[in-house]
């Protein structure tokens, strides 16, 4: 054998041994499977919500009563409102009662004035006043006169001495104590009685 006829042993072998066996395949196994039991979930209990507190409440509150007022004592000329009966005296001391709207003249027409109204005729024997002469209506503490386009006019004579003269369908105010002149016919306001019940 020549140097060139030599052979290389194959790797692994061992001369004059037994071939090494070959290094073992690393082999990886599936992990095993753990079974475990898993706790129990329970949600947590959640509390309700505290009820607001209940806030007292008191009963709304009542004006006392006004002391009752004895007989004796009683007022004797109320405060005139709109159901008032105010008076009207003429210098023959003849009354005319007005208790809503009212139309006065000699031969008055309630139908001259929009709305329910009642017509009372006045004795004016001088002739100055119109037939259909002024309304008068009771308003809160005071008489409310329009003059509904007389022929004479309308005039108001105050307590505290000052007159005027109406303009034709201006309601004006008159009061307790005031007179009122339809032409020269002249009524004195004596102010206002409630009705009886």
């Amino acid at each position: 054998m020549n140097g060139s006829d030599f052979i290389e042993p194959p790797p692994g072998l061992i001369p004059g041994g037994t071939p090494e066996a070959p290094p073992a395949a690393t082999v990886r196994q599936a992990p095993k499977r753990v079974e475990r039991a898993l706790p129990s979930f329970t949600p947590p209990a959640f509390a309700a919500p505290p009820k607001p507190a209940a806030v007292p409440t008191s009963p709304p509150a009542v004006p006392p009563k006004p002391p009752a007022v004895p007989p004796a004592q009683a007022v004797t000329s109320p405060t005139p409102t709109a159901a008032s009966s105010w008076r009207l005296l003429d210098a023959a001391g003849a009354v005319v009662h007005v208790e809503g709207r009212t139309v006065l003249g000699r031969a008055p027409h309630a139908e001259a004035v929009p709305g329910a109204a009642r017509a009372v005729a006045v004795d004016d024997p001088a002739r100055t006043v119109s037939k259909t002469h002024a309304l008068v209506e009771p308003a809160s503490a005071v008489l409310l006169v329009t003059d509904l386009g007389s022929t004479n006019g309308v005039r108001i004579e105050y307590a505290d001495g000052r007159t005027r003269e109406l303009r034709p369908g201006t309601p004006t105010e008159v009061a307790a104590n005031d007179t009122l002149l339809l032409g020269e016919f002249r009524l004195l306001v004596a102010g206002a009685t409630r009705p009886t019940v």
